[in-house]
């Protein structure tokens, strides 16, 4: 081995800090649980909706000029489904399961590229440490992995959520701050939650940001004009529709889903969210030879406690800095810092105040802060790094009892008779909507 080769070599060992094998662990974890039984994926209207947008585009019967219909009866932009033509064409997309795959894969690449922060990116051990177990939570936690599972505008948000905060990294160079401004315009065409995390962000980088990593904001400027170009036809959309203020939703009303996602998400007990009422005898699974393991049961049991253990470290934290303010909301001003900052109190307060109805799954749009976040308060402490592998195993056998629960049944409540099923019977997508195993 050549000089320069061992350098490298141990460049990689130091900046991995002994995790190298947790992270190749994570990411085998990523791919197998994303692309494995490829037949057991949720497809309900929304899906076959997207799904015939791009087999339309695709035999040539031209693209859709918007985006799939809201619940107040108002089009999304186009980028929402254009997205998926894309990948469509790349993947030669001839099935739901062909798309649903290269959506998986789209995530794989995404979680792969967000190990680029704590390798190249970052100096502050401490920090790096962070980001290396935030990648790893992010492997297996169940809400992430069914979602990445999914053809919905939301799923393909980590790939552009991840380039974002790449960019924003590389802000003070000509070339990062247009590709912030840039993928950041994109973001939000493609789901509206990115137009609340890609403001608070600039307002609290421009606000915090050092001298010596000040952005270049004409260049941003510059990278936001040309992402929003796509956008036009959508804004003369909107512009014509004029759409109604929404009814019940005053100011100031404090609806706190959003702080209730950010904080439990990582937590990985979630099972609901992904098979509704079913999450009772998924507690029963993996099954073995047809007998109950309880695995998913004590999984939970130990997510739960992992849960309050990182818990009492951000309450001894806070206590501990109650008179430091500024230290609290806005530690030290690092990258990681203000990312944080931006996204706890300026996305926030965007999707608080004015009580905004969201669910669990807008919170891909802020993809992996939670995590980031969760694993800076796990290590503000000795012994912080059992609670987040608790986690991260945890999760795993969680999201593989639901892979199993849904191999068995042929689906779940909530999650609809999956479509191999719907494809075995001959059943449609509207009418594969509730399944009670």
């Amino acid at each position: 081995m050549t000089t320069a080769h061992a350098t490298a070599e141990g460049s990689w060992r130091t900046r991995l800090q002994g995790l190298g094998p947790l992270v190749l662990l994570a990411l085998v974890a990523c791919v197998g649980l994303r692309l494995a039984l490829p037949g057991h994926i949720h497809y309900l209207g929304d899906e076959d909706w997207t799904f015939q947008r791009v087999r339309e585009a695709l035999r040539g019967d031209g693209w859709a000029p918007l985006g799939m219909p809201s619940s107040r009866g108002l089009r999304n932009a186009g980028m929402s489904v254009w997205v998926f033509i894309v990948l469509g064409a790349l993947g030669h997309v001839e099935t739901p399961v062909g798309l649903t795959r290269a959506v998986a894969v789209l995530a794989i690449v995404a979680h792969a590229l967000l190990l680029v922060v704590p390798l190249r990116l970052l100096r502050d051990e401490r920090e790096r440490r962070a980001w290396i177990w935030a990648f790893v939570l992010t492997a297996t936690n169940p809400i992430l992995v069914f979602l990445e599972r999914n053809i919905w505008a939301q799923s393909v948000l980590p790939i552009f959520q991840v380039l974002i905060i790449v960019s924003f990294w590389k802000r003070s160079t000509r070339a990062g701050a247009f590709a912030w401004g840039l993928v950041g315009a994109v973001v939000g065409q493609i789901h509206m939650a990115g137009f609340f995390f890609v403001p608070a962000l600039a307002v609290f980088t421009r606000a915090l940001e050092p001298k010596e990593r000040r952005a270049r904001w004409g260049w941003w400027l510059a990278g936001s004009v040309v992402g929003a170009l796509p956008a036009v036809p959508w804004l003369l959309y909107m512009a014509r529709e004029r759409p109604p203020a929404a009814a019940g939703s005053p100011w100031l009303r404090f609806r706190l889903e959003f702080y209730q996602y950010f904080f439990s998400d990582p937590s990985g007990l979630s099972s609901e969210y992904v098979i509704g009422r079913d999450v009772l005898p998924l507690m029963r699974y993996p099954l073995v030879a047809g007998h109950a393991t309880y695995l998913v049961g004590a999984a939970h049991v130990v997510l739960a406690v992992a849960t309050l253990a990182v818990a009492k470290r951000v309450l001894v934290h806070a206590w501990r800095r109650r008179t430091a303010l500024g230290e609290l909301l806005f530690g030290d001003r690092s990258d990681t810092a203000i990312l944080l900052a931006a996204t706890l109190l300026g996305m926030g307060a965007l999707m608080t105040l004015p009580s905004i109805p969201i669910h669990r799954h807008y919170m891909m749009a802020l993809f992996p802060v939670p995590y980031v976040w969760t694993a800076r308060a796990a290590l503000r402490e000795p012994g912080g790094e059992r609670w987040l592998a608790a986690l991260f195993g945890g999760a795993f056998v969680v999201s593989l009892g639901i892979l199993s629960f849904l191999h068995a049944n042929g689906g779940a409540d909530g999650f609809g008779k999956a479509w191999v099923v719907q494809a075995q019977e001959g059943a449609n997508a509207d009418g594969a909507k509730e399944l009670h195993p």
